[in-house]
């Protein structure tokens, strides 16, 4: 008696077993932003229109402060940070003051630079602070 009802405990739970197992083998995590929000509400709306207007949210943003940003130090310093930046795998492009110093003015001109960066409004509380002092690396990511 003992053991026909150790059998069918056995059989009960191979059979509870074997579902379980395919399963569990089909979980997976999904951990978008998209899921993280409610769908409805406004912070879903503005999420949605940034992604049109942008294409998509894989970047994160660097802020640099402590020294003034336009010492040929500073700079020398921050683009150095780029290059091991833009070298990660998964880093499509930098962008930044350290960027525009090297890509357009050479590495050679701080005053031209500073002049540019100062007198545009475009980089205004985009790539530096009103008060120059914090510049802002942006980092476009590759999609996952």
């Amino acid at each position: 008696m003992f053991y026909k009802r150790l059998r069918a405990a056995a059989l009960f739970m191979l059979l509870l077993i074997l579902p379980s197992a395919y399963l569990v083998s089909q979980l997976s995590v999904d951990n978008r932003q998209e899921k993280l929000v409610n769908q409805s509400g406004p912070a879903a709306q503005l999420y949605r229109q940034f992604k049109q207007d942008f294409g998509h949210d894989e970047f994160v943003i660097v802020a640099l402060s402590g020294r003034d940003i336009f010492d040929e130090d500073t700079l020398d310093d921050a683009l150095t940070l780029v290059e091991q930046l833009e070298a990660i795998e998964w880093v499509a492009s930098v962008n930044g003051v350290p960027v525009i110093y090297r890509d357009l003015f050479g590495q050679e001109d701080v005053e031209a630079l500073r002049e540019e960066m100062t007198s545009t409004s475009f980089y205004r509380n985009l790539l530096i602070s009103d008060d120059e002092s914090v510049a802002g690396l942006m980092l476009l990511l590759k999609e996952l």
